[in-house]
């Protein structure tokens, strides 16, 4: 499943909007597709995109929502081809540190968009073998970030904005009760609520969570089941001392995750070398085709100086 192609998984319907549509607009088709981004196109190729976090952080600001979209979309757009796998959207998330990826064609229109949840869900059996538990990693969680029920949406929109977080937890004493994630502020928002009713009115309830020894594989498993992207973490007495979110999860198994493609990629090449055929890798910089691997039949035959050189030497050569 690592090799399957991004065009053949890329989402588009209510993933996209013109660039003279507004923030109200954009606003309620995120409400729409409960994927937490937008994408501008001009005409049919990309020129922005917008978050939940985005949103959020504009209403903090009190920002009319009736104003254009792309006037607030200036991140850098980050996409790719159609025809790249799975394995390296996710690599692409995790080294920008991102949890969606745009994909185009190759005239670079939109074909849609992946999230880091859709390319979990792809993922192979064989990489369900990770011991990584949450106990493991609680540290570089941070700290649980909570308001209580009686507090106002308008403090837990202020909590999420200044810690730079995608949910709170709802805490009445030491034991949560509740949750609310910016998809909830949006959708909230969306339907005209004000942001002076208390938290405990309008959190979700109740909880889905996990223990300290939840590993990571069965984390993943949870979210894609319920289809959210966060978890309550509790421990042993059952009080939440956090939450777990898929971009958690994914930093956290970047290393499991390269030795698994690296186990693959090895694996194949054995049984490649195995074949009585001559077979070789080769990569396109742009510029030239190079030889990245051969297998043994043609290193016997030409020895491992072919390697890093341009394939059409290969050729004359034969």
């Amino acid at each position: 499943m690592i090799s399957l192609l991004l065009k053949n998984i890329a989402q588009k319907d209510n993933l996209h909007v013109q660039s003279n549509a507004s923030l109200r607009n954009l606003m309620e088709l995120m409400n729409r597709n409960q994927k937490g981004v937008v994408v501008i196109l001009e005409d049919e190729k990309p020129a922005g995109i917008l978050t939940e976090r985005d949103i959020v952080e504009l209403l903090h600001k009190g920002i009319n929502l009736d104003e254009r979209a792309d006037k607030y979309a200036r991140k850098s757009l980050i996409s790719t081809k159609g025809d790249r796998t799975i394995g390296y959207a996710l690599n692409l998330t995790i080294e920008n540190n991102i949890r969606r990826v745009v994909v185009t064609d190759e005239s670079g229109n939109f074909l849609g968009v992946i999230t880091q949840q859709d390319l979990l869900k792809h993922l192979e059996e064989d990489f369900y073998r990770s011991t990584i538990k949450i106990k493991h990693i609680l540290e570089k969680l941070g700290y649980l970030i909570s308001v209580t029920p009686d507090e106002s949406l308008k403090v837990v929109l202020k909590k999420l904005v200044e810690n730079r977080i995608s949910a709170v937890a709802v805490m009445d004493g030491d034991t949560a009760v509740g949750i609310i994630t910016e998809k909830d502020i949006l959708r909230l928002t969306g339907k005209n609520i004000s942001l002076n009713s208390k938290a405990g009115q309008h959190m979700s309830s109740p909880l889905i969570s996990a223990t300290l020894d939840t590993s990571l594989i069965d984390v993943v498993k949870l979210m894609n089941d319920r289809e959210i992207r966060r978890v309550v973490i509790v421990n042993n007495e059952g009080l939440a001392v956090n939450i777990i979110t898929i971009r958690d999860v994914l930093r956290n198994m970047e290393g499991d995750y390269n030795k698994f493609l690296e186990r693959k990629l090895k694996s194949a090449k054995d049984v490649l070398n195995l074949l009585p055929e001559m077979l070789i890798e080769v990569t396109d910089t742009g510029r030239e085709q190079l030889i990245i691997w051969a297998n043994d039949k043609v290193l016997n035959k030409f020895g491992r100086e072919i390697l890093d050189k341009p394939v059409i030497e290969f050729y004359s050569m034969g």
